[in-house]
């Protein structure tokens, strides 16, 4: 969870660039992209988990004594004098059902959130400086072999389940924040997230001779009836890319 204080802070500062506009879920799926991203880098095999040494050192950082998240649980909790532990759903779900709207969930989150951090201070700069730390040790240093194995063993995955990785109500605008939260930390990682833009918005502009200035998921979105069916139509031009180039999205001899 730590290195999501700084994503928080940077998405806050640009909604609409990162998650298009104030939600909750859109929020989530973007630090779940970016997280899963994380994992592809790191994890020597994505879909076992099988961890690298410098992501152990990470995780024995998250599970000291202090767990941060469910202290937050517990300080929204006291807030609104709800348990929000009696329902299997993400804290998310719940201030989604508490408030009015998506935006005033969104509003109130990152007022419970500057006020959590303010109160915890100075346990809390002591153990993001130390995760910082080890993190920023990993930015464009990322085994590149590792990154594309895991890459192509994900994209297999979600393929089949994508549910799983979105949500139940899954449709490609949801994928696409998803998308953007694993390429941007791709880019930071590996230096290669931007590939993936490249590569196969080139291959869905020429498959359409598209021209105007959208990028591959907006096209695909703009060619289908529904976002369901250009759901299952982007994995499908997905597989037809594969085919012709033999590539996964991403090029590394390009580098």
């Amino acid at each position: 969870m730590y290195w999501n204080y700084r994503i928080i802070e940077i998405i806050r500062n640009n909604i609409e660039k990162f998650i298009v506009k104030k939600s909750l879920n859109r929020l989530s799926l973007f630090l779940d992209g970016y997280n899963i991203g994380f994992d592809c880098a790191n994890k020597s095999d994505i879909l076992t988990h099988q961890w690298t040494e410098k992501e152990i050192k990470l995780s024995e950082i998250e599970e000291d004594e202090y767990d941060e998240y469910d202290e937050f649980v517990t300080f929204i909790e006291n807030k609104l004098d709800r348990d929000f532990r009696t329902i299997s759903r993400s804290l998310f779900n719940h201030l989604d059902n508490y408030y009015e709207n998506e935006e005033a969930s969104f509003d109130h989150f990152l007022k419970f959130y500057d006020e959590f951090l303010d109160e915890n201070k100075e346990i809390l700069e002591i153990k993001i400086a130390k995760y910082q730390k080890e993190y920023n040790g990993l930015i464009g240093k990322t085994e590149n072999e590792r990154l594309l194995e895991n890459f192509r063993k994900l994209l297999t995955s979600m393929q089949k389940r994508v549910y799983m990785y979105v949500g139940m109500d899954s449709n490609l605008s949801h994928l696409k924040i998803y998308f953007k939260g694993l390429i941007f930390s791709m880019n930071e990682l590996s230096q290669t997230g931007a590939l993936l833009n490249h590569n196969f918005d080139k291959f869905i502009r020429d498959k359409f001779n598209f021209v105007e200035n959208k990028d591959f998921f907006d096209i695909i979105m703009s060619m289908y009836e529904n976002e369901k069916e250009s759901l299952h139509k982007f994995f499908e031009h997905l597989n037809e890319f594969e085919k012709v180039s033999r590539e996964t999205l991403i090029i590394f001899n390009e580098k």
